[in-house]
């Protein structure tokens, strides 16, 4: 529903309030005002924004997954086609024209001259059955089959990306609002403070140095707010790019338990090298690389085809005359190139598994390391929250301080406002280590593969290829 029609239903929710206030209907109408009430809340844009509807949103119309997806649908059509080489082939001819032929037939044949001209018509039917090729088609099936899985493993990853880009968005927005409403309420009471110093240098009751440090204070309170409007404006374009619009009012903080986190890095380690989809889409292109590597040592040995042909070719008698061929055979072709192609290809194909291998083994490193420094980043972020909320505790304790001994005369003006940003600091630094130690754990996740799962994101749960386990040939890995 549009704005004009909220509004509308707005001056028919104030029109009842005023029957209600003058005693008219007021049992009848209260009920309507109520049902109306929920209506509205329950209007697009009135309803609150959550991490994981930001997240939802970002996976479903993000860009990359949607490449991701595509690169998978054409490895399914890959799979398709290696797989329709299980099947006969067949492949249909024909032609029609006009013929001039001069041969031994019709100079036997023409009685003017030796040679003649004819209508012709052929047509050819053939049909091909694989019988035996040393397993060359299956290992190609099997390593489009494999391919499939790890296009399908890389939209998984490629989700992970992009869910947690939508939550470090979505974090940063709360965290620069949260520091930028708390400088604003500081900017406010420096202006106090920056008055009452002006009125106490009139009154002869301070000097001018503390009015001119109490102002280089305010500006540069004014330096920070334009910088923390600026990671505002940062963090919202960072939001746009990974969800696509503007985030809808109002946000709600999420809320990451520590039973959503793994109890030791041993423990993440083990579930993020069992599940990751990076690995596991680099583990499925190992196995592609040794079947096809199988696929062309197979291609060294000689294959046998079952072939059905029919073949029908109509001229003119003096040129040739009618001709049927009908055939069912058995074709054993063996192709060797003597240049050393063959065996080439061979020793490419295994340099390429051995390149996917080390991939593999590297991507491996990369999460164990990332699974790491994400577990060193949560505890560093928990230890400096815990610091930074002692910190404040101090910093209030010693304004206050400040305040009784500013009634005694024992202290400045000035002082006081030096405590009061010293405040300031510390609750700003106790914000940032607050969402620090949020976006750590859900960075955590992420290391781990696990931050859709995290958030019962069903698209991530239901991978059709979770329970397969990558499979290596034998003589590949040799």
């Amino acid at each position: 529903m549009g704005d004009p029609a909220r509004c509308l239903l707005l001056i028919f929710l104030f029109g009842l309030s005023t029957m209600a206030r003058r005693r008219i209907r007021t049992l009848s109408a209260l009920p309507l005002c109520v049902v109306l009430g929920g209506i509205l809340v329950a209007l697009p844009g009135a309803r609150a924004e959550t991490l994981e509807t930001a997240v939802l949103e970002a996976i479903n119309h993000h860009p990359g997954v949607s490449a991701a997806l595509a690169a998978r649908d054409a490895a399914i059509e890959s799979r398709n086609e290696a797989f329709s080489s299980f099947f006969p082939q067949l492949r249909a001819s024909a032609a029609v024209g006009r013929v001039y032929g001069d041969n031994s037939t019709s100079r036997g044949l023409s009685t003017t001259r030796g040679a003649g001209y004819s209508g012709l018509a052929e047509a050819s039917l053939t049909a091909t059955q694989l019988l035996f090729d040393a397993n060359a088609t299956r290992n190609r099936l099997e390593a489009a089959q494999a391919r499939r899985v790890s296009a399908n493993s890389a939209v998984v990853d490629a989700r992970e990306t992009v869910a947690l880009r939508a939550v470090q968005a979505y974090l940063a927005i709360l965290r620069a609002r949260d520091v930028l409403d708390l400088a604003r309420t500081h900017r406010k009471k420096i202006d106090d403070y920056v008055h009452k110093i002006d009125a106490r240098v009139k009154q002869g009751a301070a000097d001018e140095s503390e009015l001119s440090q109490a102002r280089d204070i305010a500006l540069t309170m004014d330096g920070a707010l334009a910088g923390y409007q600026g990671d505002l404006e940062t963090a919202m374009a960072m939001y746009r790019e990974a969800v696509g619009r503007d985030p809808e009012e109002p946000m709600t903080a999420p809320d990451l338990a520590e039973k959503d986190l793994p109890p030791s890095v041993d423990s993440a380690l083990e579930a993020a090298l069992k599940t990751h989809p990076m690995l596991r889409a680099a583990s499925f292109q190992t196995e592609a690389a040794a079947h096809e590597t199988d696929a062309e040592k197979s291609a060294l040995l000689p294959d046998l085809t079952a072939e059905a042909s029919w073949y029908r070719k109509d001229l003119a008698d003096e040129i040739g005359g009618e001709a049927t061929d009908a055939r069912g055979l058995v074709r054993m072709n063996w192709d060797f190139a003597t240049g050393g192609a063959d065996l080439a290809r061979v020793r490419r194909r295994s340099h390429e598994y051995a390149q996917t291998k080390a991939q593999q083994d590297e991507t491996a490193r990369q999460i164990e390391r990332d699974v790491r420094r994400a577990w060193v980043e949560v505890e560093t972020a928990r230890k400096q929250a815990t610091v930074a909320r002692s910190r404040t505790g101090l910093n209030e304790s010693l304004l206050k301080t400040y305040q009784t001994q500013f009634e005694g005369a024992k202290i400045t003006m000035l002082q006081i406002l030096q405590a009061e940003n010293a405040l300031f600091g510390t609750q700003a630094g106790g914000i940032d280590a607050h969402w620090r130690t949020v976006a750590a754990g859900y960075g955590l996740l992420a290391g781990m593969g696990s931050l859709q799962t995290s958030m019962n994101i069903t698209g991530a749960k239901n991978d059709p290829d979770l329970g397969r386990k990558p499979r290596a040939p034998h003589s590949a890995a040799q």
